[in-house]
């Protein structure tokens, strides 16, 4: 034995380089998924449930710019983002009140509106809502959507215990 209990970790030298670099591919990443999802997915779309999901990847996608991005762009995509979310939350109202895909587009819009738009009320709102017209209907979904469901479902409640409402 050679008296070493751990490997080696090489740090780079300068930490802010490696943490921009990341960043940028990020960013670069997220941009990429945007264009192909708003260009080529969007297209000729019919299907409300897709029309719904593809909307809330936009407003998610944006709202890891908004996170995680450039300042100087913050503004265009919180404006995208907030876009995405009120078209997805328009389009849930065409889906069931359990399905998963309703569930997370208002479970993830709801976080938008609370961390970075700061409007906790509407946060509140979207979120008490879902979960209020879900919590009962989820007990008649097949293994798989109950599970799903369930859980998005926790996650809502969690959030909205921690932003103050039992």
């Amino acid at each position: 034995m050679n008296g070493k209990l751990h490997k080696q970790i090489e740090y780079p030298e300068d930490a802010g380089e490696y943490i921009e670099s990341i960043k940028l591919e990020l960013q670069s990443i997220c941009n990429r998924v945007i264009s192909i999802v708003e260009n080529q997915l969007l297209v000729n779309m019919e299907h409300s449930e897709t029309f719904c999901f593809y909307f809330k990847m936009i407003g998610d996608y944006s709202r890891y710019l908004v996170e995680h991005g450039c300042l100087e762009q913050r503004r265009e995509h919180v404006d995208k983002s907030q876009t995405a979310y009120l078209k997805a939350l328009e389009l849930v109202h065409s889906l069931e009140v359990s399905n998963p895909i309703r569930i997370g587009t208002c479970l993830n819009a709801s976080i938008f509106f609370h961390d970075v738009v700061g409007d906790e009320e509407e946060a509140i709102r979207i979120a008490s809502e879902c979960r209020e017209s879900a919590v009962d209907a989820v007990s008649l979904l097949n293994d798989q959507e109950y599970r799903d469901s369930a859980i998005l479902l926790e996650i809502i409640g969690d959030h909205l215990q921690n932003w103050g409402k039992k």
